[in-house]
């Protein structure tokens, strides 16, 4: 979970999380000054993507690189921090992102919350174009845009407080990072992808009859373990596990390797059919296409000759522009 500055309509309160707040007494109208001080501040450092707002990186990872606050900002929020979220394809450009949580007064329901948004805001929003409405978890939230800046608030609620995250920043004019794999894959990416899922196969088939025993790396739990070898750019996050066989007809039980493929952009049904072919041609000439009608999620699913061995291939989707695939293999344990 990112770490998040927590302000409590009066003080600072620095923490990691959305801990349970105690607010100190403050009237609605000072909070409305405080709230509206804050995006102030976050606004007039977005044409300059915060510089001299945010210190040296603290993370990073494939899709953004994430800053500690500093200067004008961290007087507000030392905790809260600056992000450069990195472009989704041609779909969402590169953006800097100013980001942090606001708590209401202890008994606030979400409406309430957002008519104090809507006060603290307001004033400073009038030159902005505002769209309102609510999300798959039912929160609400209130987007202001003008041009290619932003403010997002959009409330959380709990059982001990209610609150909105709010997020300033602006997008630019010109990409300086795209994540990788997000835009329509090369014919070189293309080739990378399936080398490396024919080394799932070739390494995952080789020891699915022993159990995956000399891929299996940390344990994460009982009979759960990271995969301890690479398989390439494009497949990652190989887990190995066992599903123990119980009694009964139906009871048989299974050790699985299960690896996703990174978050692809494209076309999804080429992309798929490009996976499905993949692993047609690299597995062995004993194997067939299942005719078990129970593929569970899986949208192709092969057994070797003796149906003890099983290779999935399943299509889910990572976010509103991309697909990323799951494929595993089973070894098939006799029930009990």
């Amino acid at each position: 979970m990112r770490p998040t500055a927590v302000l409590l309509l009066a003080a600072l309160l620095l923490a990691a999380g959305r801990p349970t707040p105690t607010p100190p007494p403050m009237t609605t109208a000072q909070a409305v000054v405080q709230l509206r001080g804050i995006v102030q501040r976050g606004l007039a450092l977005v044409p300059r993507n915060f510089a001299g707002g945010y210190g040296p990186a603290t993370r990073s990872s494939d899709e953004a690189r994430h800053y500690r606050v500093a200067g004008s900002l961290a007087t507000h929020c030392a905790t809260c921090e600056v992000i450069d979220e990195y472009a989704i394809g041609t779909n969402v450009r590169e953006r800097w992102v100013y980001e942090f949580d606001y708590y209401g007064h202890k008994g606030w329901k979400r409406g309430r919350m957002i008519e104090f948004v809507e006060s603290a805001l307001g004033p400073l929003m009038r030159s902005f174009d505002l769209q309102t409405g609510s999300t798959d978890d039912g929160e609400t939230y209130l987007d202001w845009r003008s041009n290619d800046t932003f403010v997002y608030v959009e409330t959380f609620s709990g059982k001990d407080a209610t609150g909105v995250e709010v997020r300033i920043g602006h997008y630019l004019k010109k990409n300086a990072h795209v994540v990788k794999f997000s835009s329509p894959l090369s014919s070189d990416e293309k080739t990378q992808l399936k080398n490396d899922v024919k080394n799932v196969l070739a390494l995952g088939l080789a020891n699915a009859p022993t159990d995956f025993t000399t891929l299996r790396g940390k344990s994460y739990a009982s009979e759960s373990f990271a995969a301890n070898v690479s398989f390439g750019e494009t497949v990652g996050g190989c887990t190995i596990s066992e599903t123990p066989p119980t009694s009964g007809a139906n009871g048989a039980g299974y050790w699985e390797l299960t690896c996703q493929t990174a978050a692809l952009g494209g076309d999804q049904k080429e992309l798929l059919e490009l996976l499905r072919s993949t692993i047609w041609d690299a597995l062995p000439g004993s194997y067939k296409t299942s005719a078990d009608a129970d593929k569970g999620a899986a949208d192709y699913r092969w057994e070797d000759g003796t149906a003890q061995i099983t290779v999935s291939l399943a299509q889910r989707t990572y976010d509103d522009y991309r697909d990323d695939y799951e494929i595993s293999i089973r070894h098939w344990l006799p029930s009990r």
